[in-house]
């Protein structure tokens, strides 16, 4: 399907899901592996080139905000803590490195090398994350 990349993603919604969307079933569009939340947003503000190929889900019937707790809408995503994995990583490295410095003879020949291949692999993530976003 060719799609105007100024089409929100109600509005595609609206439009090639027709049934679904009267039936107020939940349509999930996914693309480049993460959900688009956000209905309202053009396909041009979620950086959806020429050519690109988006993955649509559809659920079950949602719930609308009226019909849903108020705790579990205020809750949504704040348990969400994936984005401290390699800050707490490197700090768990770095106290382990101070304690290598330390006391040296704690450690052996296989937790030395293993120490040295985890630091190694926690620098190349870092790296990625750092030149390739």
């Amino acid at each position: 399907v060719t799609i105007s990349s100024n089409t929100s993603l109600d509005e595609i919604q609206r439009v090639y899901f027709t049934t679904e969307y009267n039936e107020r079933r939940r349509i999930r569009f996914i693309y480049q592996g993460r959900v688009i939340s956000d209905m309202n947003t053009t396909l041009s503000e979620n950086n959806i080139r020429d050519n690109s190929s988006i993955h649509v889900h559809i659920g079950q019937q949602s719930q609308t905000t009226q019909d849903r707790n108020p705790d579990q809408i205020e809750n949504e995503g704040l348990l969400d803590l994936s984005f401290l994995f390699v800050p707490l990583f490197g700090l768990m490295l770095g106290i382990i490195w101070i304690s290598f410095m330390i006391w040296p003879s704690v450690f052996s020949l296989l937790t030395k090398v293993m120490l040295f291949i985890l630091s190694l692999g926690y620098v190349y993530v870092v790296f990625n994350m750092q030149f390739t976003s």
